[in-house]
Order: C-alpha cells, then sequence, then structure tokens
C-alpha cells in the first residue's frame, strides 16, 4: 500500500462514515484515516509521521467544538507543509475561510452537501500536486547533493583539465597525423581501384554499353568489366560483361574485388561456354575466400551480334544473349515493344566452392536492335529512402520499363534520376552499381 495517507475530520459520524466509504471506493491503495475532533486529527498525524506515512490530503469540517476547522488546518499546514488542506463544511464564515486561505494555504472549499464526483476529483488533483511537490523536493535534494559533490571535484579539477588538456592535444594531433595519413593512402587505393576498371564507355561501333559504380566507402567491393572478343572476320561478334558484388566493404572487400576482377579479366583469353566460366572462377576464387569466408557475386553475360552485312535486314533475331548468374541480381530487359523481362535465374556466389560442383544454369534470349539490358548490383535493389524503404525488384523493374530505350546513355542517366529521386539524401548503406547496354 502507499506510504500516504488522507485524513478526513468532521464531528458527525455519519459524515465521516460516507466519507470513508466513497474515498476507499476510489483511493484503494492509500490510508484512509477519520477523526471527529481537531485534536484527535493531530494525534492521528503524530503516530503517522512516528510509522513514516505521509499526510497527503485533509478533508476538514469547519464547525467543530473546541478547535474550528481553520484553525485545525494551520495547525497542520505548521506541522506538515506540503500536505494539501480542503474545507468541507456548509457552515463556514468569510473569515474563516480567509484565515484557512492565508494561513493554511488552503487547497479549495468544499460545501455540503457535496458531489462525489466533484469530491473525487478535488482530491484526486490533490494528491497528484502533493506527488509532484514531494518528487520535485526529492529532485531538489538530489541536485543540492550533486552540486556539493561538483564543488568538491571542482576545488580539485582545474590542475588535473590542464594536464589532461595537454594530453588530449597531444593525442589530437598524432591522432590527426594519423587521419591525414590514413586519408592519403585510401585516396591513393580509391586510384589504383578506380583504375582496375575499364573505362565507363567503350569504343564498341556493334554495341552501345556505359557504366557506373559508387561506393559506399572509399572503397568498395562492387566492380564491372567488358571484353569484346577476338572475331578474326568471323560473322558473328562475341562480346562478354560482367557485374560483381564482393561481400563485405572495405579494404577487405577491395582486395577480394581486386583479385575476382583479375581472375575474371584473366579467364576471358580461355574458351569456356558462360556456365563453366563461372564454375572456374567459383574454384579458382575460392582459394582467397575460405580463410575469411568471403565471396563474390556475379552475374555475367555473352552478347552474340550478326555483323554489320548481315544484320543490315534487321530481320530477328539481331542478337543472342546468354546469361549465367552466380547469386547476383539477373538482368532486366527492356524491349523495343515497350515490355520488359526480369528472368528467375539463381546460383551459388563464387568462392564458396559450389558452384564448380551444382554447375550454373545459362538461359538464352533472342533481342532485337535497339533492345536494352540493364545489370545491377544489389545496392541498387536494395537502397533505401528516409523511411526506411526500399527499392525492391518490383519498382526498380518499373523503373527500368519507364527509361528511354533510346541509347544506354539515355537509360543510366533516367535510371539514376530515378532512384535519387526515391532515396533522396539518404545515405547509400552499400555500393551500388549500374551497367546498361543497348543492341
Amino acid at each position: 500500500m502507499n506510504r500516504l495517507a488522507i485524513l478526513c475530520v468532521d464531528d458527525e459520524e455519519v459524515v465521516l462514515i460516507s466519507l470513508k466509504h466513497q474515498l476507499k471506493r476510489h483511493f484503494a491503495n492509500y490510508h484512509i484515516e477519520i477523526a471527529e475532533s481537531g485534536a484527535e486529527a493531530l494525534e492521528i498525524i503524530t503516530e503517522l509521521a512516528e510509522d513514516e506515512v505521509e499526510i497527503g490530503v485533509v478533508i476538514s469540517d469547519y464547525l467543530m467544538p473546541v478547535m474550528k476547522g481553520d484553525e485545525l488546518l494551520k495547525q497542520i499546514h505548521l506541522m506538515s507543509p506540503k500536505t494539501i488542506n480542503i474545507l468541507l463544511t456548509g457552515q463556514a464564515s468569510t473569515d474563516g475561510i480567509t484565515n484557512a486561505v492565508n494561513q493554511a494555504n488552503l487547497y479549495r472549499y468544499i460545501t455540503k452537501p457535496w458531489e462525489q464526483s466533484d469530491l473525487v476529483l478535488t482530491i484526486t488533483e490533490a494528491l497528484r500536486r502533493y506527488n509532484q511537490d514531494r518528487q520535485l523536493e526529492e529532485q531538489n535534494k538530489t541536485l543540492q547533493q550533486v552540486n556539493q559533490q561538483l564543488a568538491q571535484l571542482n576545488a580539485t579539477l582545474e590542475n588535473q583539465v590542464k594536464v589532461r588538456t595537454a594530453e588530449l592535444e597531444t593525442t589530437y594531433k598524432n591522432m590527426q597525423l594519423l587521419h591525414d595519413r590514413m586519408q592519403d593512402e585510401l585516396t591513393l587505393a580509391r586510384e589504383i581501384q578506380a583504375g582496375l576498371l575499364p573505362r565507363r564507355r567503350p569504343h564498341w561501333p556493334e554495341l552501345d554499353l556505359v557504366c557506373y559504380t559508387k561506393s559506399a566507402r572509399a572503397i568498395g567491393g562492387d566492380f564491372y568489366s567488358y571484353h569484346a572478343f577476338a572475331h578474326e572476320g568471323e560473322a558473328t561478334r562475341r562480346f562478354a560483361v560482367a557485374v560483381g558484388d564482393v561481400s563485405g566493404k572495405g579494404a577487405s572487400a577491395a582486395l577480394l574485388m581486386a583479385a575476382s576482377l583479375s581472375l575474371f579479366d584473366a579467364s576471358l583469353d580461355r574458351f569456356f561456354t558462360p556456365a563453366e566460366r563461372l564454375a572456374y572462377l567459383d574454384q579458382a576464387l575460392s582459394l582467397y575466400t575460405k580463410s575469411r569466408r568471403q565471396n563474390c557475386a556475379m552475374c555475367y553475360l555473352e552478347l552474340e551480334l550478326e555483323s554489320r552485312a548481315k544484320a543490315s535486314d534487321l530481320l530477328p533475331p539481331y542478337a543472342i544473349l546468354h546469361v549465367v548468374n552466380a547469386g547476383c541480381i539477373p538482368p532486366y530487359l527492356k524491349h523495343t515493344d515497350g515490355s520488359t523481362e526480369f528472368p528467375e535465374l539463381g546460383g551459388f556466389a563464387l568462392g564458396q566452392g559450389l558452384g564448380m560442383y551444382a554447375g550454373y544454369q545459362q538461359l538464352t534470349f533472342n533481342l532485337t536492335k535497339g533492345d536494352v539490358i540493364v545489370l545491377v548490383t544489389d545496392g541498387v535493389i536494395e537502397a533505401n529512402n528516409h523511411g526506411g524503404e526500399m527499392v525492391g525488384f518490383n519498382r526498380f523493374q518499373d523503373m527500368v520499363h519507364r527509361g528511354p530505350i533510346s541509347s544506354a546513355t539515355d537509360m543510366l542517366i533516367h535510371l539514376q534520376q530515378a532512384l535519387d529521386a526515391f532515396t533522396g539524401l539518404a545515405e547509400p548503406r552499400d555500393d551500388m552499381t549500374i551497367v546498361a547496354i543497348q543492341v
């Protein structure tokens, strides 16, 4: 039970019984005490104080023998200044009420007969005020103690502050030197990493291709690559395009990215089918990834284009697209008839040593002149706006569907603008790479 009491004082027993009955029903967690005279009320207050029970509210009649209500409330106020005093009477003089207000800090005057709801509301507010005052007093005591402790600390703190400030200044200078050195190294690493990637746009008369990549940190794990296979007079030209996404971020991802890109570029000198190429890369890359349990997701395309002379009649298919996927995002296809495709194609990420045993599924598509292919890493699909909403596969497919097919560059610019409009100023959480190709 609450260590707080409500005291009712009246010389009429029937009034006290009614008050106690009503208050017990509405304030069951409080001690409800009654007294038939001022003297008895003061005795109860003294006894409760010895039991460490505080008097939160006193409800007193005015016209009582020996000691009137205003005199009783005055004495209670001297004994317990925080107690909320209420006069409940039908026979109080103006002087008596004035005395209670001035000398007993009277909270409210209620006439008899009283309205139960009015009485309950008044006591509820009085208890709330009492508890607030008590809480404020406790906070003030705590604050005074804290201030005393602070004063004691301040007496000896000045010299300690001077010594500590000198130490911090030295540490800051050292940290600043280290930070500047790290920034220089990161800048160099970023330049080296950027130098590993081929230029954003190759000079291919048969194929319109443009690339974009952005790291979430100074250095990242996304990459792209492309290659035109030697044709030596063949009627069909073959091209390879890949996007990769190394697990993790920062320096470790950047190093694995460099290894993945190097192994991929080196594999292009060997004759493989698209599926065989990824199986080979899975095995080769596992030597670099097993110790750290990293991997590299990659989507790999090979395009077969008819020579200009053979394709001058523009009869379909103008190009044949072969797709294999190792845990990356399959390509989005935008056709000249306005339709879009997002094929379902999965596979184990490279470096896990699973794809070389399970193999990789290969899909083939016939393309007409003007069709656009879009490759992305998961940083694009998982980009968030300030509300935490993700771009997602369907929303990005709609962005592709709304994009122009006038050129690969126009499609890339459209996608960048659409992504910027969705994400706003939200910080990117992952590296983002987009490659747009128009056949």
